[in-house]
Formats: C-alpha cells, structure tokens, sequence
C-alpha cells in the first residue's frame, strides 16, 4: 500500500510538470534508472501485457497511472 500511496503521488508531481528521468534516477530498481529511466524505442510487443494493453489505446504524450508488472 505504501509504495502505491508513492507511485501515485510521483505520478501526480509529474503530471503538474515534475521531471519523470530524475524520480526514475531517484526511485527506479530498472536497469534504466541511470539513464532517466529511458527504455529508447520499444514495440508495445516488447512490453510485458499489461503495459502493451494500455500504450496502444494511450494518446501521445498521455500519462498513465502506475501499472503493476511481474518483476
């Protein structure tokens, strides 16, 4: 529940213009933490399911809740 409670309200800062690359250098476990979180381009094929699902009906620019994925 706390780290729900976290990844909403980091969500919330973003949305309001916060930098999404330093919350992923300060709190992300990715290997892409370093790099701002950048995964470069990616095939919704590439993502696990439940990110797939929700890229393809995103608009561009668009700004998802926080989605739980395996691992």
């Amino acid at each position: 529940a706390e780290v729900r409670a976290n990844a909403e309200r980091i969500v919330q800062q973003i949305r309001q213009g916060a930098s999404f690359a330093a919350y992923a250098r300060q709190f992300s476990e990715a290997s892409t933490a370093a790099v701002g979180g950048d995964l470069g381009w990616v095939r919704a094929e590439q993502l696990p399911d439940e990110l797939a699902a929700m890229v393809r009906e995103m608009p561009v620019g668009a700004i998802s809740n926080a989605v739980a994925v395996p691992g």
